[in-house]
């Protein structure tokens, strides 16, 4: 298991993530193709599990959240409503709020900030259908992880 503190820097991630864009608009529909072709092909492969795993505390956080609401007396529908546009880390952090406590405090603060970019990594393979291998993938599954089992209530 990976230990946050040798995790890359957010200089790092932000450099890596223009790289990863720049390819994707220089690249060919033909490319295009065929990663995303090995993508599903392979469902276990990086990308496709960092996407899991974000995509995996959105989900849950979403949940708490609305379950938190319901029980301060709005509507389900409603309470949907009110998370629908909120970010992953915003949701987590209303867990924490409600929890008491800050992100920080539920997972160390290389978790949460590992977190914020597994949810912008997540946005362009999701949107790009572009490639992450697995040395920089890693880090942001295992943050990601260690997140969910963090709200994780049962």
């Amino acid at each position: 298991m990976n230990t946050q503190a040798n995790a890359p820097d957010d200089v790092y991630y932000e450099s890596h993530l223009a790289r990863l864009r720049k390819s994707y608009v220089s690249g060919t529909p033909a490319q295009r193709a065929g990663i995303a072709r090995q993508r599903m092909d392979n469902p276990g492969v990086t990308a496709n599990m960092l996407i899991t795993c974000v995509s995996a505390v959105e989900g849950l956080s979403r949940s708490l959240v609305i379950e938190g609401l319901v029980l301060d007396g709005m509507e389900h529908r409603d309470a949907y409503d009110t998370t629908w546009r909120m970010s992953p880390p915003d949701m987590v952090s209303a867990i924490a709020r409600s929890r008491g406590q800050n992100p920080e405090t539920l997972v160390d603060a290389d978790v949460c900030r590992l977190f914020v970019w597994g949810v912008k990594y997540r946005h362009l393979l999701i949107h790009e259908a572009t490639f992450l291998n697995e040395n920089d993938g890693s880090w942001l599954i295992d943050a990601t992880r260690r997140l969910f089992n963090a709200i994780d209530p049962s």
